[in-house]
Protein backbone atom coordinates (compact mmCIF):
# COMPACT_ATOMS: atom_id res chain seq x y z
CA UNK A 1 0.00 0.00 0.00
CA UNK A 2 3.07 2.61 0.64
CA UNK A 3 4.14 1.46 -2.66
CA UNK A 4 0.99 2.95 -4.27
CA UNK A 5 0.44 6.27 -2.00
CA UNK A 6 4.13 7.07 -3.54
CA UNK A 7 3.31 6.36 -7.28
CA UNK A 8 0.35 8.69 -6.75
CA UNK A 9 2.65 11.84 -5.33
CA UNK A 10 4.95 10.95 -8.67
CA UNK A 11 2.17 10.92 -11.18
CA UNK A 12 0.82 14.64 -9.78
CA UNK A 13 3.87 16.54 -10.27
CA UNK A 14 4.56 14.94 -13.38
CA UNK A 15 2.28 17.62 -15.41
CA UNK A 16 4.48 20.37 -13.22
CA UNK A 17 7.92 18.80 -14.47
CA UNK A 18 7.34 18.68 -17.74
CA UNK A 19 6.07 22.44 -18.07
CA UNK A 20 9.25 23.26 -16.17
CA UNK A 21 11.11 21.76 -18.22
CA UNK A 22 9.53 23.24 -21.71
CA UNK A 23 9.55 26.47 -19.84
CA UNK A 24 13.55 26.17 -18.65
CA UNK A 25 14.27 24.94 -23.02
CA UNK A 26 12.00 27.79 -24.03
CA UNK A 27 14.21 30.32 -21.75
CA UNK A 28 17.50 29.11 -23.05
CA UNK A 29 16.31 29.16 -26.29
CA UNK A 30 15.68 32.99 -26.20
CA UNK A 31 19.04 34.16 -24.73
CA UNK A 32 19.99 32.80 -28.24
CA UNK A 33 20.73 35.17 -30.97
CA UNK A 34 19.78 34.80 -34.35
CA UNK A 35 22.90 36.18 -36.19
CA UNK A 36 26.44 36.40 -35.69
CA UNK A 37 26.38 40.04 -38.10
CA UNK A 38 26.28 43.21 -36.14
CA UNK A 39 22.73 44.87 -36.90
CA UNK A 40 24.46 48.62 -37.63
CA UNK A 41 28.07 49.07 -38.59
CA UNK A 42 30.73 49.72 -36.08
CA UNK A 43 31.30 53.53 -35.30
CA UNK A 44 34.55 53.35 -35.94
CA UNK A 45 35.09 57.21 -35.90
CA UNK A 46 34.69 57.49 -32.67
CA UNK A 47 36.32 54.36 -31.05
CA UNK A 48 39.67 55.75 -33.13
CA UNK A 49 40.55 58.59 -30.46
CA UNK A 50 40.87 55.93 -28.16
CA UNK A 51 41.95 52.72 -29.81
CA UNK A 52 44.70 52.65 -33.09
CA UNK A 53 42.95 52.70 -36.32
CA UNK A 54 44.24 52.69 -39.62
CA UNK A 55 42.87 54.12 -43.47
CA UNK A 56 43.16 51.01 -45.34
CA UNK A 57 42.84 50.93 -49.80
CA UNK A 58 40.63 48.25 -50.19
CA UNK A 59 43.10 44.91 -51.35
CA UNK A 60 43.93 44.79 -55.16
CA UNK A 61 45.79 41.29 -54.88
CA UNK A 62 46.01 38.34 -52.49
CA UNK A 63 50.18 38.22 -51.70
CA UNK A 64 49.90 42.19 -51.26
CA UNK A 65 49.10 44.16 -48.23
CA UNK A 66 46.30 47.19 -48.70
CA UNK A 67 47.64 50.36 -49.34
CA UNK A 68 47.51 52.95 -45.80
CA UNK A 69 47.39 56.64 -45.21
CA UNK A 70 46.89 58.69 -42.64
CA UNK A 71 44.07 59.39 -40.68
CA UNK A 72 42.01 62.98 -41.23
CA UNK A 73 40.90 64.09 -37.77
CA UNK A 74 37.55 66.09 -37.88
CA UNK A 75 37.34 69.45 -35.58
CA UNK A 76 34.76 67.84 -33.66
CA UNK A 77 37.47 65.02 -33.14
CA UNK A 78 36.05 62.09 -35.47
CA UNK A 79 38.56 59.95 -37.42
CA UNK A 80 38.02 60.17 -41.04
CA UNK A 81 39.50 58.72 -44.08
CA UNK A 82 40.19 60.02 -47.48
CA UNK A 83 38.05 58.94 -50.23
CA UNK A 84 38.64 55.55 -51.63
CA UNK A 85 39.98 54.47 -48.19
CA UNK A 86 37.74 52.81 -45.30
CA UNK A 87 38.61 53.18 -41.64
CA UNK A 88 39.28 50.12 -39.76
CA UNK A 89 41.13 49.09 -36.51
CA UNK A 90 44.72 48.36 -36.57
CA UNK A 91 46.11 45.25 -35.60
CA UNK A 92 48.21 44.66 -32.83
CA UNK A 93 49.61 41.85 -30.55
CA UNK A 94 48.64 42.07 -26.74
CA UNK A 95 51.60 44.28 -26.07
CA UNK A 96 49.98 47.26 -28.28
CA UNK A 97 53.19 46.81 -31.16
CA UNK A 98 51.23 46.76 -34.79
CA UNK A 99 51.43 43.52 -36.41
Amino acid sequence: MAQNANMSFISKFYPARHAGVILATALLASCGSSSDTPKAPPQLHLACQTVECDCRAPRTSLFSDAETTEIIWRKNGDAACPAGFTLERAKVDFLGRRK
